[in-house]
């Protein structure tokens, strides 16, 4: 998104240049039909006022290819604006060997023509510089609100992680304190168990003298004994 809005922008700020250079370029092609009308209406017909004609129109051709708002920009100018040029200084050219009044309407009417491609060019880029305005702006827009919802997406799941980790350390803690709780039972449990041990051997040992004081338990003794002393 970020590309494409940078390719707009540069389009748009080289158009922009170009409507600058056409403007600077139609400038020029007015003064140069202003000369030419002046030229026209002030022309002699002896021979040297024919070759002072002659000298301006020459002039005039080359100010055309070189002059003012040539090189404003380095990019190539369009097609309807190379062969607006392009008529222009042929005409200019080829009138400068004949006659003037011969050709002063038709050198007028082909500059007339050059002017208005130039103004009609001017006009289209215009247009397409404020459509491409319109449409950076929109993708800035679009890129403002992009930026907006990825922040809002990464802001909750960094939300989402901390409430995550949070839960799991509660968890951890409460597992910590069963186990201290844990342990403490077994210290206090110990002594009791180790009673209780005891108390076990207690009474296995009350069981063999209780064995004794009947005389079921004495004569099963002594019968166990006696075998076992007669065993070979």
């Amino acid at each position: 998104m970020m590309q494409g809005s940078d390719a707009k922008s540069l389009e748009a700020k080289q158009i922009a240049e170009w409507v600058e250079q056409l403007d600077l370029e139609n400038q020029v092609l007015r003064e140069c039909i202003s000369r030419c009308a002046d030229t026209l209406i002030n022309a002699a017909s002896n021979e040297e006022d024919r070759n002072l004609a002659s000298s301006r129109r020459k002039g005039l051709a080359v100010l055309l290819a070189n002059g003012p708002g040539h090189d404003i920009i380095n990019s190539q100018p369009s097609r309807a604006h190379l062969r607006a040029k392009q008529l222009l200084q042929s005409r200019v050219l080829q009138s400068a060997n004949s006659p003037l009044p011969e050709h002063a309407g038709e050198v007028e009417l082909e500059l007339e023509r050059s002017r208005s491609l130039l103004e009609d060019q001017l006009r289209q880029q215009r247009t397409r510089y404020t459509a491409l305005e319109v449409e950076v702006d929109a993708l800035q827009r679009d890129l403002a609100a992009t930026r907006e919802r990825q922040q809002m997406v990464e802001n909750t799941q960094l939300e989402e992680r901390l409430r995550h980790d949070a839960l799991i350390m509660s968890e951890m803690h409460q597992l910590q304190l069963e186990l201290y709780q844990l342990d403490e039972e077994a210290v206090a449990l110990g002594p009791k168990i180790q009673q209780m041990r005891k108390w076990g051997l207690a009474v296995k040992a009350l069981g063999r003298l209780l064995k004794f004081l009947t005389s079921e338990g004495f004569t099963r003794e002594v019968l166990w004994r006696w075998r076992f002393l007669l065993s070979p």
